[in-house]
């Protein structure tokens, strides 16, 4: 396998994306490479992206939400001891994942 540092794992909570994290996890752990979990919020198209507007209730149930899956992962038995992160972004998804991607310097995204 390609040398893989930092993996980056965008997440919706959808069913698709619970079922791709233990790929990730098993890549991570195979190749000691950090995760970042990554969830971006984004706003309808008639509020402003970069409006304060957004309700704040959701964004905090996405901060519990990818949160607790950071939490899940710290502790579990198998994947305690991976490097984990959690990023939560305001924005285009597929415009947030390429900036995260290139600012976190990541090796490979899972989805």
């Amino acid at each position: 396998m390609l040398n893989t540092n930092h993996i980056l794992f965008p997440t919706d909570f959808s069913e698709n994306a619970e079922n791709a994290l233990p790929f990730a996890l098993q890549i991570a752990e195979h190749t000691g490479a950090k995760l970042t979990l990554l969830h971006i919020i984004e706003a309808p198209s008639y509020i402003p992206h970069d409006s304060e507007e957004l309700p704040k209730t959701h964004s905090q149930k996405a901060r519990d939400l990818l949160e607790k899956v950071a939490a899940d992962i710290r502790s579990s038995e198998r994947y305690g001891d991976l490097q984990v992160d959690a990023v939560l972004q305001n924005g285009n998804v597929v415009t947030e994942i390429l900036k995260q991607a290139k600012s976190l310097g990541v090796d490979l995204v899972v989805m």
